[in-house]
C-alpha cells in the first residue's frame, strides 16, 4: 500500500509525500518485490525533482541489490536519461545499451536514437552513426526523417560532406515542414561552405532566407550571407530578423532598419513591410508607433492577405496595451 500511495502522490506532483511513502515502504518491508518497487518509485520521484545525483544513487541500489527485479530494464533506461541530464554522455549511451540488451524489440529505435545523440554529444561520431543507423532500421511509429537529419549531420561531423549533401537533398525532397526545409537548407549550405564551394553554399542559405523566414535556421543562414558580404533583399532581412526576435534573438532593431530601407527604396510596395514593421514595433513595446503603422497598412493595402488580421492587431494594441477603451 505504501508503494501505491507513493505512486498516487507522484502522479499528483507531491514530491515530498511520494518520497516519504517510497522510503517508508523500502525500510519497513522485507519483501524484495516491495523494496525494489519502492526504490524504483524513489528514483523516478528524484528524477522528476531534478535531483540527479540522488537519482543515480537510488538506481544503483536497485540495479545492484535487485538484479532480477521487473524494473531492471527501466532502471537502466532512466539511468541513461539521468546521466544525459548531467552531461555524462558516454555513461548515458552505455546505460541505454544495457537497456537494449535487457528489453529488446520494444523501444529499440528510440533508445538507439538517444544513444546516437549522447555519443554525438561526446564526440564519438562513428559510434553515433552506427546508433542512428540502427534507429532507422528498427520499427517505430513515426517517420525517420528527423533521424535521417542526424545521420547526415554526423556524416558532416566525420568530414564526409559529399555524403551528407546527398542525404540532405533526399531529406529536402521528402520534407513537408518548412522548418525542416530551412534546417536542411542551412545544413547543406554549411556543408558546401566546408567544401569551399561558396556559390553553392550561398545558394542554400538564400533558399532558407527567401522561402522560410520563420525558422531560426533562416536567421543563421542570413547571418552567413551578411558575413560573406552577399546581397540580401531588405524585405527578406526584415522578415527573418522579425521572426528571429520571436525566437529570442536580439534582432528587432535590425528588422526595423531593414524594413525602413526597403520602404524608402520602394515607396510603392505590396504592404508586407509595413505590416511586419508594425508587428516589430509592437514587440519592441512601441505601441503608439505600431498602431500608426497598422493604420497606414489598413488604409493603403486592403487587398493584402493580412488586412483583416491588421484590424485585430490594431484593436488589441489599443485595448490591451494602450488602454484605449473607446
Amino acid at each position: 500500500m505504501r508503494v501505491q500511495s507513493g505512486d498516487h502522490a507522484l502522479f499528483n506532483g507531491d514530491i515530498p509525500l511520494a518520497l516519504a511513502h517510497y522510503r517508508t515502504a523500502y525500510q519497513d518491508s522485507s519483501d524484495p518485490l516491495v523494496r525494489a518497487a519502492a526504490k524504483w518509485g524513489e528514483a523516478r520521484t528524484l528524477y522528476a525533482d531534478a535531483r540527479y545525483p540522488e537519482t543515480l544513487a537510488a538506481l544503483q541500489t536497485l540495479i545492484t541489490e535487485y538484479p532480477n527485479s521487473v524494473q531492471l530494464a527501466e532502471a537502466y533506461f532512466l539511468q541513461g536519461l539521468t546521466y544525459n541530464q548531467i552531461k555524462n554522455y558516454l555513461q548515458a549511451a552505455s546505460a541505454w545499451q544495457v537497456y537494449l540488451i535487457l528489453r529488446p524489440g520494444v523501444l529499440d529505435s528510440y533508445a538507439e536514437e538517444l544513444r546516437g545523440d549522447a555519443l554525438s554529444a561526446a564526440g564519438d561520431y562513428a559510434a553515433a552513426l552506427a546508433a542512428y543507423t540502427a534507429a532507422i532500421q528498427a520499427p517505430r511509429l513515426d517517420d525517420t526523417i528527423y533521424v535521417d537529419v542526424k545521420v547526415a549531420q554526423t556524416q558532416a561531423s566525420l568530414g564526409n560532406y559529399t555524403a551528407a549533401l546527398a542525404l540532405y537533398d533526399g531529406i529536402a525532397a521528402r520534407a513537408t515542414n518548412d522548418y525542416l526545409k530551412a534546417q536542411v537548407a542551412y545544413l547543406s549550405g554549411s556543408a558546401y561552405q566546408a567544401l569551399g564551394q561558396t556559390a553553392e553554399a550561398q545558394g542554400k542559405f538564400r533558399l532558407a532566407v527567401e522561402n522560410y523566414p520563420r525558422s531560426i535556421y533562416s536567421y543563421l543562414s542570413l547571418v552567413e550571407l551578411i558575413n560573406a558580404g552577399a546581397e540580401v533583399s531588405d524585405l527578406d532581412r526584415g522578415l527573418v530578423d522579425y521572426f528571429a526576435g520571436l525566437n529570442g534573438m536580439d534582432s528587432y532593431g535590425a528588422a526595423i532598419s531593414a524594413f525602413d530601407r526597403y520602404i524608402a527604396a520602394n515607396p510603392t510596395n505590396g504592404g508586407t513591410a509595413h505590416y511586419y514593421r508594425a508587428l516589430t514595433l509592437r514587440e519592441q513595446g512601441k505601441y503608439e508607433e505600431a498602431v500608426k503603422e497598422l493604420s497606414t497598412f489598413i488604409k493603403n493595402y486592403s487587398n493584402h492577405d493580412k488586412w483583416t488580421q491588421a484590424w485585430q492587431d490594431k484593436s488589441d494594441l489599443q485595448w490591451i496595451d494602450l488602454n484605449l477603451y473607446e
